[in-house]
């Protein structure tokens, strides 16, 4: 059975996951995501469940496939970079974290997506751009935990500490931070 995760050229195949995802993000933006049915989704992107089922399996493999198109966005950005900007890597992904969109928000935010919001993150910092900097670390095995710290730094900034300063100078920090530890904050 196809996936929404295939690369099909057929531009209709690709309409109709693109609305799939698009109906899937309206409605995460309303309602818990486990109260959304398959119903409600081919209504939203104005399609029938075969249709649907043509191309996912189950809501969950849309959220993976949301997930995708999130990572796959974050590797443009920090291809686009120069392989020591650490800086622009972290603000980068405090770009994509800092959205006005509800669904994104929840995404990001929400308990009831902890497992994805962590599996994101796990993914964006196993990027190449990521391991760069952690094979250069004295103990690169847990560099990864580290990194995975600029989520909760900027989930403090943006709930907790109503976003003091700039994306920029969070992700300028940031990179003090996981570069030269306490030491790079004074």
């Amino acid at each position: 059975m196809p996936t929404g995760r295939s690369s099909s050229t057929d531009l209709r195949v690709r309409k109709s996951i693109r609305d799939i995802k698009r109906a899937v993000l309206v409605l995460i933006a309303k309602e818990p995501f486990e109260q959304i049915r398959i119903e409600e989704i081919a209504r939203e992107a104005m399609i029938n469940r075969k249709t649907f089922y043509n191309h996912f399996s189950s809501k969950t493999e849309v959220l993976h496939a949301i997930e995708d198109d999130m990572v796959e966005e974050q590797k443009q950005e920090l291809d686009a970079l120069e392989p020591d900007d650490l800086k622009g890597g972290l603000l980068a992904f405090y770009k994509l974290l800092n959205t006005n969109d509800a669904a994104y928000q929840a995404l990001f935010t929400e308990d009831e997506y902890a497992e994805f919001f962590g599996e994101l993150v796990n993914r964006i910092f196993t990027l190449d751009f990521y391991t760069h900097f952690y094979q250069k670390a004295q103990y690169p095995e847990i560099m990864p935990g580290y990194f995975s710290s600029a989520a909760a730094i900027y989930r403090k900034w943006a709930v907790q500490d109503g976003e003091k300063e700039s994306l920029e100078e969070l992700a300028t920090l940031t990179a003090r931070l996981f570069s030269y530890g306490m030491d790079g904050l004074r």
